[in-house]
């Protein structure tokens, strides 16, 4: 084999190891983007969710510091309107009470609630000769 095909060897070889080198740093970097957007995609979700958890209700910071034996004053206002609404509910004589639809964990929301309180309430009363009290002064 002459200088000249051992040069052509040699450059051939060459060009390949660094192609394949090329080839595997063409590779790593773009499984780097990938996982760079992966971690990116997780990041703006954790974001999101986190969002959505701080305009859930949650405790009053300062009211969890309050013992849970602390007495509580009880509400003038709430005191009042509940004698007043019971005076309303005291004149009248009902057969049936339907109160307000109780819920647990993620269900209706209140004003869902509070129709279908008063649609059970008329069905009722539509369906016989039986006097219902008003489901909203009854939640009240």
């Amino acid at each position: 084999m002459s200088r000249k095909g051992m040069s052509l060897a040699v450059l051939v070889i060459a060009c390949g190891v660094l192609g394949f080198i090329a080839y595997s740093q063409i590779n790593q970097r773009a499984e780097e983007e990938s996982r760079k957007k992966q971690r990116e995609a997780i990041a703006a979700r954790l974001k999101a969710e986190f969002d959505s958890a701080k305009k859930l209700p949650h405790a009053d910071l300062d009211m969890d510091r309050v013992p849970k034996a602390y007495p509580r004053a009880p509400s003038v206002w709430h005191t009042a309107e509940k004698a007043f609404y019971k005076s309303v509910l005291v004149k009248g004589r009902f057969d049936v009470l339907v109160v307000p639809f109780q819920v647990q964990d993620h269900a209706f929301a209140r004003d869902i609630r509070s129709l279908m309180t008063a649609k059970l309430a008329l069905a009722i009363g539509a369906a016989g000769t039986l006097s219902i009290a008003d489901p909203y002064l009854l939640a009240r």
